[in-house]
């Protein structure tokens, strides 16, 4: 069960607020939950080796979102807000209680055509196993 993801934010500036669209979606591009929301960066614990503490929010669909073995998904994103401190802080893959999330090209296009660079804002996925 998928419950939201946690994003990268800032540091800077306590009053700066994020503004955020998210879906996820299948393979057959077909929108499976979404939510929006304004949030609020501050200061995380995240159980990650990479960056074991970060300053982000989690971004939490109404209902969790059931996932399905060899199934591929896909977020789409629309972030608006300061400048988060995620340079270099890309997550590709998660493995976490027998259960594997394989990232591919993950990117932002800064409005130039056909210019993409890779750049991650998800840190985390905030899921549990179903037993």
């Amino acid at each position: 069960m998928l419950y939201g993801v946690g994003i990268f934010g800032n540091h800077y500036n306590d009053d700066d607020c994020y503004s955020v669209t998210l879906q996820i979606l299948n393979n057959e591009d077909s929108v499976l939950a979404a939510t929006s929301g304004t949030f609020t960066s501050f200061h995380m614990e995240s159980e990650n080796d990479l960056y074991p503490s970060y300053y982000g929010f989690n971004v939490l669909f109404e209902d969790p979102v059931t996932l399905r073995k060899d199934v591929k998904y896909s977020f789409k994103a629309s972030i608006d807000g300061p400048t988060s401190v995620a340079v270099g802080k890309v997550v590709n893959d998660i493995h976490y209680a027998g259960v594997g999330f394989n990232f591919t090209q993950p990117c932002w296009n800064n409005g130039e055509e056909d210019e993409e660079w890779p750049l991650g804002k998800i840190a985390e996925l905030l899921f549990k196993v179903k037993e």
